[in-house]
């Protein structure tokens, strides 16, 4: 009689993959960009819909727009007047940090459980992750990105109220080039989800950004900051490099990424978030 053997187990990496929703939004108003973001996280809070989540976005800004951090100073970290002058607008983050000029990049957000893996390490271990997910593409493209460590980055436990803008200076597990900062993040947790959000620089202008948040021109950006078209001395396209983080994404996460929309529901409350709070002053100017 024939042995009967036992079921195999799968071992292979595909047996590994979790599912996960991917949105990608072209060129879009800031403070309907930042109304998404939170509108996400609140749908994964409520989990009417667990199949969604994680939920990783890649979007684009269409007009010049800084943001500052949720407890950051607007009287410090903004010259309105510049920025009014030079249509560049103003938006408070859900999440911490300093202030970021959003131009010439594309975004990445995501938005996931806290008790389901990937994501249920510690705040610091989600910034190693996701970094690693960052860094794939650089790879792809040639650069030979790094990893902030202790000795280069303050913790990220701490959120500086200082005037600095936030890629003054790299957070651990921030991905640097050459020391000086490629990407800056920020991550916001709450009723057992989490939102991380980062800028991650095509071009970089750093007298735009001296001007938009008060700094004094004497201040060395140039030497702390760097973008991809400076590294690779060409330009890669929004849609290229939204192409290499989807794929670095996938690989490194563990997720079968599958191209969705935003809900019904996702989408009404963005609008009304967008409307009520991030495009007002009360908010973007409450400190």
């Amino acid at each position: 009689m024939e042995e009967k053997k036992e079921p195999e187990i799968a071992t292979s990496a595909e047996a590994l993959f979790s599912v996960g929703r991917l949105l990608i939004n072209g060129p879009t108003d800031g403070f309907l960009n930042m109304a998404i973001d939170e509108s996400l996280l609140l749908s994964c809070q409520r989990g009417e819909e667990p199949s969604l989540f994680p939920t990783i976005r890649f979007y684009q800004w269409s007009t010049p727009t800084l943001s500052l951090g949720y407890a950051q100073r607007s009287s410090q970290a903004v010259d309105r007047h510049y920025c009014r002058e030079a249509g560049i607008k103003v938006v408070r983050r859900l999440t911490g940090g300093r202030a970021v000029l959003h131009h010439k990049e594309v975004t990445y957000s995501v938005v996931a459980h806290t008790d389901n893996p990937p994501f249920c390490g510690s705040i610091s271990d989600t910034y190693l992750l996701l970094s690693q997910a960052i860094m794939g593409a650089y790879t792809s493209l040639g650069i030979a990105a790094e990893m902030a460590g202790k000795e280069e980055g303050h913790s990220l436990s701490i959120s500086p109220m200082t005037r600095s803008p936030c890629f003054y200076s790299p957070s651990r597990h921030e991905i640097v080039y050459q020391g000086k900062k490629l990407v800056g993040s920020a991550q916001k947790r709450q009723k057992g989800s989490l939102l991380q959000h980062g800028s991650i620089l095509l071009d970089f202008d750093p007298q735009l950004l001296l001007l938009a948040t008060c700094q004094q021109p004497g201040m060395r950006l140039p030497e702390r900051v760097t973008s991809i078209k400076e590294i690779l001395q060409r330009e890669v396209s929004p849609d290229g490099l939204i192409e290499k983080l989807a794929a670095s994404f996938r690989k490194t996460l563990k997720l079968k990424l599958s191209p969705g929309e935003l809900t019904d529901r996702e989408r009404e409350v963005a609008q009304r978030l967008c409307e009520e709070k991030y495009s007002q002053d009360a908010w973007n100017y409450l400190r």
